[in-house]
């Protein structure tokens, strides 16, 4: 049994709720460790919260103890020397309505796209990290994206605040995070001039090195990201979050 149907044993409409708060606590806090951490720490919250028989509850323990955390985490995330999916968003003050965008158009590049949202504290922090690689990097062949779910005017308003130098897409129909399994967020997906992935990382671990390895056709030995284990419960959340005053 994979570890994330085990919810499913749960009420359906308690085991969504619980995970919607489990979900912005660990955004907001800027969580990166392993998966089987994030099991550990998910169920000290779900014990108290879900009506669960002891015995169930100390076999779910159990099998979290046991079963290590590269197992758990397999296919959360693109893996390294994948093709990657295709770009499916529409960019930011676009002058054409019927704009479209191909990995055509980033031939013979490094595309560095990072996966983020207005009401996540660590994709804010990570901004001027992405502006300052923009800045030293402008001129090479290397391009940055943003892709975010949320509508143009939230994106807008945020931009008041807050400079991103990237080229900002908008992914309202949620295409590029369920086909890149961008759901913990932030989470950068460097892919390759040979139109391969060749990292998933958050970007705390994007720095130059990096950037410039991939610039000379090499796999970066960096952590990869964890990615995040009920993605479809993260997509009901931010979709939640498009209903509400975040």
């Amino acid at each position: 049994m994979r570890l994330t149907a085990v919810p499913m044993l749960w009420p359906k409409f308690k085991a969504k709720k619980v995970f919607a708060n489990l979900l912005q606590n660990k955004l907001s806090n800027n969580y990166e460790g392993s998966y089987l951490e994030c099991n550990l720490i998910c169920l000290s919250n779900l014990r108290r919260k879900l009506v669960m028989g002891k015995k169930f509850r100390l076999f779910f323990l159990l099998l979290t103890l046991l079963l290590p955390s590269t197992i758990l985490a397999q296919d959360l995330i693109l893996k390294v020397g994948d093709i990657p999916p295709r770009l499916d968003f529409k960019r930011l003050n676009r002058t054409s309505p019927d704009e479209i965008i191909t990995w055509e158009s980033f031939k013979n590049q490094v595309v560095i796209i990072d996966f983020w949202a207005t009401w996540c504290p660590p994709c804010r922090k990570a901004i001027p990290h992405l502006n300052k690689f923009v800045k030293e990097f402008k001129g090479k062949p290397v391009s940055f994206i943003s892709i975010t779910y949320e509508p143009d005017n939230m994106i807008k308003s945020f931009l008041e605040k807050y400079k991103l130098d990237t080229m900002i897409g908008i992914d309202n129909r949620f295409a590029m995070f369920k086909s890149f399994k961008a759901w913990g967020i932030p989470m950068v997906v460097i892919v390759n001039q040979k139109g391969r992935i060749a990292s998933v990382i958050h970007p705390n671990y994007l720095n130059r090195a990096v950037i410039e390895e991939v610039l000379a056709g090499k796999v970066p030995e960096v952590k990869q990201h964890d990615g995040w284990p009920d993605q479809e419960g993260a997509e009901e959340y931010f979709r939640y979050l498009l209903k509400t005053d975040h």
